[in-house]
Order: structure tokens, then sequence, then C-alpha cells
């Protein structure tokens, strides 16, 4: 099963257990991870700039 399959289970069984949509399961998962600056996660290519900068 691929992360982003197992993403989308872990946020609809959050939402069954706490009453809510999926989309609100997204966004608890978000949230306890710290939230995310742009509001969705990168793609691998938008960090592998940041990593080649910071390896410079």
């Amino acid at each position: 099963m691929s992360a982003r399959l197992k993403a989308v289970d872990l946020a609809r069984r959050l939402a069954s257990e706490h009453g809510v949509s999926v989309e609100q399961g997204k966004q608890m998962i978000m949230q306890s991870l710290g939230g995310v600056p742009i509001g969705r996660p990168s793609h691998p290519s938008e960090a592998e700039g940041l990593v080649s900068f910071t390896a410079i």
C-alpha cells in the first residue's frame, strides 16, 4: 500500500472517530505535524533544490 493511500485511510479513520469530514481529518494530520507553511506537502522535486543549496 502506498504512503498516499495510508494517509487517506488515516484521514478517514480520524474523521470517523471524531465525527468530522475527511477533509477535516486531513487537517488534523497536518496540524499534528506542526502545520505545513505552503498549505500542502511538498513534492520531492521541490525539496531537491533546498537540499542542493544547503549542501554547498
